[in-house]
C-alpha cells in the first residue's frame, strides 16, 4: 500500500508467499508482538489471550481472504499481474483459495536442498529458511505461471 502513495514506478509483476494465516501480530506501544500457534510467547498476557480466543474461531481465514481480495482488487486495476505461492499446505485459507504450494519437506534428507540460515531445532524438528532446493522449486513454480 506504501508503494502505491509513492512515486515509485508500479511493478509488472506481483508475487506474493502467503505466511500461516494463523500467524498474527499486534502492535502496541511501539512493539510488535508475535503470536502463532508454533511460537507462543510464554508469558500469558493480553495478546496471547486475545490470540488464543480468535483461534476458536474463523478470524484469521476471513482476515486472510480480506487482505488477499484486496490485493487481487488492486492489481487488477492496475494491471499488475499477481502470483501467490505459499509453503503451507495445511493451512485452512491456502486450502480454501486453492493456491499452489511448495512442499518445503521435499528432498528432506539433503539439508542443503530444504534449509539455508538460521538452522535450528525447534520442538525435535529442523526449521530455518528455505534452502536453495526449495529456492529452485519455487523459481520453477513462478515460471511456469508467467
Amino acid at each position: 500500500m506504501n508503494l502505491l502513495k509513492s512515486s515509485f514506478k508500479l511493478p509488472k509483476i506481483l508475487i506474493i508467499e502467503y505466511p500461516p494465516s494463523e500467524g498474527y501480530t499486534y502492535y502496541s506501544d511501539n512493539q510488535y508482538k508475535l503470536c502463532y500457534n508454533k511460537h507462543m510467547p510464554k508469558d500469558e498476557n493480553v495478546y496471547t489471550t486475545s490470540y488464543k480466543c480468535l483461534s476458536t474461531t474463523d478470524f484469521f481465514v476471513n482476515e486472510a481472504i480480506i487482505y488477499r481480495n484486496m490485493l487481487i482488487g488492486i492489481c487488477k486495476r492496475l494491471g499488475i499481474k499477481f502470483i501467490e505461492l505459499s509453503f503451507h499446505k495445511d493451512d485452512q485459507f491456502i486450502i480454501n483459495s486453492e493456491i499452489s504450494c511448495i512442499d518445503i519437506n521435499s528432498n528432506n534428507t539433503d539439508i542443503n536442498y530444504c534449509y539455508a540460515r538460521d538452522l535450528r531445532v525447534h520442538d525435535g524438528a529442523l526449521t530455518a529458511h528455505p534452502g536453495i532446493g526449495i529456492h529452485r522449486e519455487v523459481t520453477d513454480k513462478i515460471l511456469s505461471i508467467l
